[in-house]
């Protein structure tokens, strides 16, 4: 079912750009029953040549900015946040502050009352307002509303009092976290009855006597005796070994249950619990989860750091893509195992890509080995100096595209017919040559934009691209680009519920040479020319509708 947030009763003629171009004069349509009344769902800036608009929901502003310096940080999400030489714009709004170090740390709280965390070098902001009481070189977003600096942990906007930063981790339930003196649901310190309940690990709590489930926590900050205690575990002996391991004195557990491991071998219990990966091993056996694994040698097993991936001195293994980009299995790496795999002869790379043995590196991301590598090219993968293996895929341009022997490549797929020699990356979606400006879709197909100039083809703004002639939104070719500005976009078509099939659109006004236009943005765009000069009696939405040196009646 679709919701028609914008709803226009008038005729709509879609314009062919060439025709629209052609006509002897052009011809002001009314709007008089278009319903302009909210602008877009998240804050946006519109930068134009001299000056800048922000929109949020029904606000809307003109802002005087330094348009040299003005630019929206990489990490600004949808926060708001925007800065110039002058200080950080937050939603709009200016504030003087040193921006050196700006940074969105974090939002927090319920669609419409949304509070943002960010900060710069030295002080922290919670939306527009200063938070004096919060270390700035060392807060951080830990997850789920909770974040944390050198001194206390925080639940959304407050301090929680007595809280250990050092310690803090999560649990099963994402509103419940803890730290070596207690355990928090939003924030609250839990109780078991009148008791306060003492963490365990990522699956398990208790209090003094009884063990508790850590999924099983309500709403509130106490526990249900009936239907949350885990009976079986010694709760005054039970610690936590890791996220989801922990011993009493009968047994080692996995979550809660019980594991075929003898007390007398406690002293030989290692456990590797990383990213999706959880091991343990009495120097017998080698336990994944909490079920035997018989493929590996227990006394030398390990985890690569920061990885899933596995090994003894038989070998590396790892879940990587059995038939690529189909199906998924647990592989033994195929190097040529001449020597015991060890921590000395083998490691990950610190980005993931390779796991380097003995002279050898596998990426398993793309099934490949590199055999034969010398001292200096395993010393510039250890450092992190040489991310790329590849033979003439070193320099990689922009999104993950590669020119080989004059072809172009985005990652291992060829796209034809393209001039290397004047490629050039504008963005993540579009490159050029001398000869035309392409568009790329998510699924990777690569169009051409029509008529679109590749030697002048730059983006615009939200979205929209311009060259020395029009503006262009996808591959369709919208207005002139002379003197072009985008004054606001008003939210259009929008799906609701799970049956509608149909794409967003929005309505985007436009001034150029030639005057007024509203752009509906669906997969062919829709345009229409309002006149020569901004007329408020076009809509009732416009009588208190800021233009920049407008001429109106």
């Amino acid at each position: 079912m679709k919701t028609l947030i914008i709803y226009l009763t008038i005729p709509i003629f879609i314009f062919n750009c060439f025709n629209l171009y052609a006509q002897d004069r052009l011809v002001a349509k009314r709007i008089d029953s278009l319903s302009l009344d909210y602008y877009l769902e998240n804050p946006t800036y519109f930068i134009n040549k001299n000056y800048v608009v922000f929109e949020y929901r029904q606000t809307r502003k003109v802002i005087d900015v330094d348009m040299a310096s003005f630019h929206l940080p990489r990490s600004s999400g949808e926060s708001g946040i925007a800065c110039d030489k002058n200080g950080v714009y937050f939603q709009g709004d200016l504030l003087k502050t040193d921006t050196t170090g700006l940074r969105l740390i974090s939002g927090t709280g319920d669609y419409g009352s949304n509070k943002w965390f960010w900060k710069t070098s030295d002080k922290v902001f919670e939306n527009a307002t200063e938070r004096s009481d919060i270390d700035a070189k060392t807060f951080q977003s830990i997850s789920s509303g909770y974040f944390r600096d050198k001194n206390h942990v925080y639940y959304c906007d407050t301090k929680i009092v007595g809280s250990d930063p050092g310690t803090v981790s999560g649990t099963s339930n994402p509103l419940v976290y803890y730290d070596k003196n207690n355990i928090y649901n939003k924030g609250k310190i839990m109780y078991y009855h009148d008791q306060k309940l003492s963490p365990v690990n990522y699956t398990l709590s208790k209090a003094q006597n009884e063990v508790i489930a850590n999924y099983a926590f309500m709403e509130d900050y106490y526990v249900n005796r009936q239907t949350r205690a885990v009976s079986s575990i010694d709760a005054p002996t039970l610690k936590g070994l890791s996220r989801f391991y922990s011993a009493d004195k009968h047994h080692i557990y996995f979550d809660s249950t019980a594991m075929p491991i003898k007390p007398k071998n406690f002293k030989h219990v290692k456990v590797w619990d990383q990213v999706n990966s959880v091991y343990v091993s009495d120097g017998i056996n080698v336990y994944h989860g909490a079920d035997p694994d018989t493929a590996f040698d227990a006394q030398s097993f390990g985890v690569l750091p920061h990885s899933d991936f596995c090994y003894d001195k038989n070998g590396v293994h790892g879940m990587v893509p059995l038939v690529k980009e189909k199906t998924w299995g647990v592989r033994k790496f195929p190097f040529d195992y001449k020597i015991a795999v060890k921590p000395d002869n083998t490691f990950i790379t610190d980005n993931n890509r390779y796991i380097v043995y003995d002279h050898q590196a596998f990426d398993p991301w793309d099934g490949k080995l590199f055999p034969n590598l010398s001292n200096d090219e395993i010393a510039e993968l250890k450092s992190g100096k040489l991310a790329q293996l590849d033979r003439g895929k070193q320099h990689m341009i922009g999104n993950n595209f590669f020119i080989i022997d004059n072809q172009l490549y985005q990652r291992d797929t060829l796209i034809k017919n393209i001039d290397t020699k004047t490629f050039k990356y504008i963005d993540f979606a579009h490159f050029s040559d001398k000869y035309h400006v392409y568009f790329m879709s998510p699924s990777g197909k690569t169009e051409i934009i029509p008529d679109a100039d590749s030697t002048t083809f730059v983006p615009f703004t939200y979205g929209f691209y311009r060259d020395k002639n029009n503006i262009y939104y996808g591959l369709h070719k919208l207005i002139k680009s002379d003197h072009i500005e985008l004054l606001a976009i008003f939210r259009g078509l929008r799906e609701s519920g799970d049956e509608g099939d149909g794409p967003f659109s929005n309505y985007c006004l436009f001034k150029n040479k030639d005057g007024y236009w509203l752009v509906e943005t669906i997969p062919v765009p829709i345009v229409d020319y309002l006149g020569k000069t901004f007329d408020r009696k076009w809509n009732k939405a416009f009588a208190n509708f800021e233009i920049p040196n407008d001429q109106m009646k």
